[in-house]
């Protein structure tokens, strides 16, 4: 089960669905629409359409809303009910809590082999307890999902000491796994030559500086706007910001107020990453904070 998603996130459970597949594992995945047909066309790329076997849209969301996140608690009931899994893997914390929740209902069946056990993948940033009421409330629900989880895998060793100490002790260490990202070589080929454009070298060429982010506050992309508006205007830097995400109207009202026309692109969410890296000369991840970031891997 996943939440909404964008790039990192696409690219994991993509992988995922492939590994999974070739063991002979029967997998269903549910999630936000727009996030099934991201995942599809991703795994359609390398010819592996038949990965996942059942595609179920949920209407799962970001941030914590909660007449549209009881809609979907019962959607998974239903879901759960209709598949008799042995496993659900949820990805994210938002999808943890609405998975556990789904498992602990009453009107939930048991599969085949009993009660299903539950896998919570943290791939990010951790919530603040010291924020806004919200802000607490969101990380009790966490902090309740990953302690009903069977198991909790996390993307580095740095989250999960993160993750211990935010869980205060009140997390099994033994049901903790370490599993860093790492690329599919089928999604990494070379980089497609340089586009006419951009040919020559130096100042008549010019310098693309890229930023691969999902567009929310921890990613720190409005940094890199500001940064941008500093820059002296006779260097031929350029930069763009490829993704999508709820603050992307925000940054563009931003860039706007910088006056950064001409000098900062917002792209939107692109399929294939590696297409845009091969037209790039530096990567930049202006991240407050990361789990193991894929655009620095990429």
């Amino acid at each position: 089960m996943v939440r909404e998603m964008r790039g990192g996130m696409i690219t994991h459970v993509a992988a995922l669905l492939k590994g999974l597949a070739a063991c002979g594992v029967q997998v269903a995945v549910l999630g936000h629409p727009e996030s099934l047909a991201q995942l599809r066309q991703r795994l359609a790329r390398v010819g592996a359409e038949g990965a996942c076997s059942t595609w179920l849209a949920v209407p799962v969301c970001d941030g914590f809303r909660p007449a549209q996140d009881v809609r979907a608690v019962r959607a998974l009931v239903r879901a759960i009910n209709r598949l008799r899994p042995a496993l659900v893997h949820a990805h994210g914390l938002k999808a943890s809590v609405l998975a556990a929740a789904a498992l602990a209902c009453p009107a939930k069946a048991a599969s085949p082999t009993g009660a299903a056990a539950l896998v919570c993948a943290v791939h990010g940033p951790l919530p603040s307890r010291q924020a806004a009421w919200q802000g607490r409330w969101e990380a009790m629900l966490a902090g309740w999902a990953l302690r009903e989880a069977a198991a909790v895998v996390v993307v580095s060793r740095g989250l999960a000491d993160e993750l211990v100490r935010w869980m205060g002790g009140r997390l099994e260490v033994r049901k903790l796994a370490i599993v860093p990202n790492g690329l599919d070589p089928d999604w990494v080929g070379p980089p497609e030559p340089a586009c006419p454009a951009r040919a020559g070298t130096g100042r008549a060429r010019g310098l693309i500086a890229t930023c691969m982010s999902r567009l929310t506050r921890v990613k720190g992309v409005e940094v890199l706007l500001r940064a941008a508006a500093l820059v002296d205007r006779g260097l031929p830097l350029r930069f763009w910001v490829v993704g999508d995400g709820p603050d992307r109207e925000r940054l563009v009202r931003l860039a706007r107020q910088l006056k950064l026309a001409g000098r900062v692109r917002l792209l939107g969410f692109q399929l294939d990453p590696q297409r845009v890296w091969g037209r790039s000369d530096i990567a930049v991840v202006p991240s407050e904070a990361e789990g193991f970031s894929y655009a620095a891997l990429e």
